[in-house]
C-alpha cells in the first residue's frame, strides 16, 4: 500500500489487512470510511458507481489517499424502509494536521450523497472509531477493530493479497465493578 499524505495526492491502491489494522491503531493517522452508494428505489448500480467515483475524486483532489473496500450496512435502520445493502466504500486517510479537513469532507459527502452515516477516527492515541450521522453528530463509538469477522455492518478489502478479508468495529462492555456499583453505575 502506498502511504498517502495530504501533499502527494497518492492513492491507496493495494491495501493489506495488517495495514488496515495499523491505520486504525496508529495515532498519526485520521481515517474515515464513506460511500456514495444508496439502495433506494430508482438508484441504479451505474448511478452509485458514478457518484462514488466523484466522491473519491473530490477526496483525492483535496489531497487524501484512499482505497476501495466493500461494505455491508443496514440502510434506514428501524424504519419501514429498513434493508440490508452491500456497497463499495472508500477508506480514506489523513495526517493529524488535516483531520478536521477530512472530517468536514466526510460530513459534506455524507450530506451530498444522502448517507445514513460515515465512520471516522481522529488521529491520536486511543481515539475511538466513531460512527457519525450525515450532520456530523456522533451516533456510536467502537472500542476495538476486529479482523476477519462478519457482522451486520462490516468492511472487506477489494484488492491485493488480502482481497476478500474483512474487518469490523466492535463495542466492548466493561463490567461495572464493586466501586462502580457503589457510585450508582449498572452493568
Amino acid at each position: 500500500m502506498e502511504k498517502a499524505t495530504t501533499n502527494d495526492n497518492s492513492v491507496l491502491n493495494e491495501v493489506k489487512l495488517s495495514r488496515v489494522y495499523t491505520i486504525f491503531t496508529d495515532p498519526k493517522f485520521a481515517v474515515g470510511i464513506i460511500s456514495a452508494f444508496r439502495g433506494d428505489a430508482g438508484r441504479t448500480l451505474e448511478m452509485n458507481i458514478a457518484d462514488n467515483r466523484t466522491l473519491a475524486a473530490d477526496l483525492r483532489n483535496a489531497g487524501f489517499g484512499y482505497s476501495w473496500i466493500d461494505g455491508a450496512w443496514i440502510e434506514n435502520e428501524e424504519t419501514d424502509q429498513e434493508r440490508h445493502v452491500t456497497e463499495v466504500s472508500i477508506l480514506v486517510t489523513a495526517d493529524a494536521k488535516n483531520q478536521d479537513k477530512l472530517f468536514d469532507m466526510l460530513v459534506s459527502g455524507s450530506t451530498q450523497y444522502n448517507q445514513d452515516a460515515f465512520v471516522f477516527q481522529r488521529a491520536g492515541k486511543e481515539e475511538p472509531v466513531t460512527l457519525y450521522d450525515k450532520s456530523g453528530n456522533e451516533i456510536l463509538s467502537f472500542d476495538k477493530v476486529r479482523m476477519d469477522q462478519l457482522a451486520d455492518n462490516y468492511s472487506r478489502l477489494r484488492s491485493g493479497g488480502h482481497a476478500g478479508r474483512t474487518f469490523i468495529f466492535e463495542r466492548l462492555r466493561s463490567p461495572v465493578g464493586y466501586f462502580g456499583r457503589l457510585a450508582g453505575l449498572k452493568d
